[in-house]
């Protein structure tokens, strides 16, 4: 406990790309009780919440988020399924109102913020398009300073529409013996075993 931070951008916080939004996205629950009402909600909206079995940290998560959502005057309807039937409804068919999972990383910030393309096959893709062509300027521009630019426009966007809501970055702990060498951990979630030995 106590290495948590809040994540304020669709990138994860090493990203060079990285521009802090928390500024932009920020907790007010009275603010939300009166968007609800101005959006005909007065009295409550019920939504379902979709949770993958298999992983018991977006279990946890799902449920600490329901809570605060019933807080505001959100009923979080919480539905566990199995993993397989999450990939084919939630993921692959983008047949969900909200839910939790983690997202691997990509070691380029264009490949993980186009999801968000309005032709996207993810499931957080935006159909309205606001970003496509950013993300066409970025895949083409070769100067880094003109392509952090283009990054930071599409996260202050990502910000204001909020098509996902990114609440945590795990951290990876790792407990080794003093004589362990030669173990390994990637941004991408990959752990490099093959050069492990131990020293005598």
């Amino acid at each position: 406990w106590g290495y948590g931070n809040k994540v304020g951008s669709h990138l994860p916080v090493n990203y060079p790309d990285y521009v802090d939004t928390n500024s932009v996205m920020h907790y007010d629950p009275e603010g939300a009780k009166k968007l609800l009402a101005e959006a005909g909600y007065a009295s409550g909206l019920k939504l379902e919440l979709a949770l993958p079995k298999s992983y018991q940290i977006h279990v946890d998560t799902g449920q600490v988020i329901a809570d605060q959502l019933s807080k505001v005057g959100i009923t979080a309807d919480v539905k566990i399924m199995e993993w397989g039937q999450w990939l084919s409804d939630v993921y692959n068919g983008k047949k969900y109102e909200m839910t939790v999972v983690a997202l691997s990383g990509r070691l380029d910030s264009r490949y993980f913020l186009k999801r968000y393309r309005s032709d996207s096959k993810d499931f957080v893709s935006m159909i309205t398009g606001e970003v496509d062509s950013l993300l066409d300027q970025a895949g083409k521009e070769t100067d880094p300073a003109k392509r952090k630019e283009i990054f930071k426009q599409i996260q202050l966007i990502l910000a204001e529409k909020l098509p996902a809501v990114y609440i945590q970055t795990p951290h990876k702990i790792f407990g080794l013996a003093q004589n362990v060498e030669g173990f390994r951990i990637y941004p991408i979630d990959i752990y490099e075993y093959k050069n492990v030995s131990f020293k005598r």
